[in-house]
């Protein structure tokens, strides 16, 4: 009865230390960068007033239209480009509006992005009318 107890008592002391790793979730707070390019019709110029939204833990659209955070995409080496840094890995939905001015209508699109790596990474983001 002794020896049995003794045993319960170490398997208790032991177990708090076998502790699965906490899952991590996306968001803010990591090392990960994330360009985005929308591209319409896999051409990136004739872009303007472009702005990306991002969703945090999802591969979906928000059914309620509100995205975690947002960025006013900027025009660099004639590429229209919005970046995404300080971000954990994790489930993403990337979504971009804006204006083509070569055939002059308003587009949009989205799509799922996974970061498992912490580093900069580059997103080609298809819009259409």
């Amino acid at each position: 009865m002794k020896t049995a107890m003794i045993a319960i008592a170490g398997v208790l002391l032991i177990t708090p230390s076998c502790r699965t790793k906490e899952k991590e979730t996306a968001g803010k707070g990591g090392g990960a960068s994330v360009n985005v390019y929308p591209q319409h019709h896999g051409v990136a110029k004739n872009l303007v007033n472009f702005k990306v939204y991002i969703k945090y833990n999802t591969n979906d659209a928000p059914s309620s239209g509100v995205y975690d955070d947002s960025l006013t995409c900027i025009n660099r080496d004639s590429l229209t480009i919005a970046t995404f840094v300080g971000l954990r890995n994790g489930k993403y939905y990337l979504f971009a509006n804006g204006y083509d001015t070569a055939v002059k209508s308003n587009l949009s699109g989205g799509l799922p992005y996974t970061i498992t790596v912490q580093a900069g990474q580059d997103l080609e983001l298809p819009v259409s009318e």
